[in-house]
């Protein structure tokens, strides 16, 4: 059986990062960019429709016939540069479907990457998605820019001190979705117009991508964050993204990366999802005290001074006499001491470090 030789593929990832790719901010940039989009397009008349079919034809690589759920032919599937434009001949209309990332990367940028895998690892900076979709409007001779969103993608990578199936056991609730650990290295909160996915991004790209990138970046774990969302999410639908003009507007990129970093924000980091010891009722015990003063603690990132001041701060009735009181104050003194709930809760606040980081160098593009 054929094994891999790690020396020898470390050796091509040296070489390869020695050269003109070596780690900046401008190769791999430390902003949130799309990935996979879906879009249609309607051209106005039938000419226009017929024109632009011939140019897909003549570019594109004839895959096979195109079938709906009830597996009813409408179309025809063509391939360009890792493209799909399905035509839909019935309702004279394209359905366009690529990762951005990777066909700048591979068609605008001519990045020569050690494998395919990685085209979508290189993330595009804002002034790069308008000459993405030029590109492609060029391409296949039709104006993109009034084409709607059926499917988008808002990604980014963020470099861990862990490895990212250590942070998923704290990352426990996302409002009207369910929370789905598909594998180890997965974690996804769904419904069904909308997904938050957690994965590692070093297992998708394989051996050579994780060298290579490891080399460019010195960095040895990575978490991809991906919000996949359809046309009928109310997270675009909300912030008025429609179309694929507004990917490329200052406006429609703000939104598109504040609607990222609300979805992780808005993730609860405790099962135990209570606002006040009132909600549990007048029979307290210690372990309620525990559990509510742990999820004050990691969902707000607060130290031993803001525990105390918790403490002090609930109405629990005649419950906490002084010498409870003391007791309690013991045992919070206990909880910082304890190294597991220290490495829990830095888990949750890196996390949301960088998550603000990632959220401030996007919107610094604008300025």
């Amino acid at each position: 059986m054929l094994t891999l030789n790690l020396k020898l593929l470390k050796m091509v990832a040296e070489k390869i990062s020695n050269s003109k790719y070596r780690f900046s901010e401008n190769f791999l940039p430390n902003v949130i960019f799309y990935d996979t989009i879906g879009l249609t397009l309607k051209p106005s008349g039938q000419n226009n429709f017929y024109n632009i079919k011939s140019k897909v034809e003549a570019l594109g690589n004839f895959k096979g016939v195109a079938k709906n759920k009830s597996n009813l032919i409408f179309g025809d599937d063509y391939f360009f540069e890792g493209t799909k434009v399905t035509v839909n001949e019935i309702r004279n209309e394209f359905y366009i479907d690529l990762s951005l990332a990777k066909y700048y990367n591979r068609a605008v940028a001519k990045h020569s990457l050690p494998s395919d895998k990685l085209l979508n690892s290189i993330p595009l900076k804002f002034k790069e998605i308008q000459l993405a979709f030029d590109s492609l409007s060029s391409v296949f001779n039709m104006d993109l820019s009034e084409a709607s969103l059926r499917r988008l993608d808002i990604t980014a990578n963020l470099f861990t001190s862990s490895e990212p199936k250590v942070y998923y056991p704290f990352l426990l609730n996302l409002s009207y979705k369910t929370r789905l650990a598909t594998s180890a290295d997965t974690l996804s909160f769904t419904n069904g117009s909308a997904i938050l996915k957690f994965y590692n991004k070093y297992k998708e790209v394989g051996k050579v991508g994780r060298l290579f990138l490891e080399e460019l970046t010195g960095k040895p774990n990575l978490l991809r964050v991906e919000a996949s969302l359809k046309s009928e999410s109310c997270h675009l639908q909300n912030n008025n993204i429609f179309l694929a003009q507004d990917l490329y507007s200052k406006e429609g990129y703000e939104k598109s990366c504040k609607i990222w970093y609300d979805l992780i924000s808005s993730i609860s980091t405790s099962q135990e999802i209570v606002k006040d010891l009132k909600d549990i009722g007048r029979s307290y015990t210690w372990k309620d005290i525990k559990s509510y003063l742990l999820m004050r603690a990691t969902c707000h990132g607060g130290g031993y001074e803001f525990l105390l001041n918790e403490l002090e701060r609930l109405n629990i009735g005649n419950y906490l006499n002084n010498t409870n009181l003391s007791n309690c104050k013991t045992k919070i003194a206990e909880i910082f001491n304890d190294e597991k709930f220290s490495r829990e809760s830095n888990y949750v606040l890196e996390l949301k470090r960088l998550a603000e980081e990632m959220l401030t160098n996007s919107l610094s593009q604008l300025r």
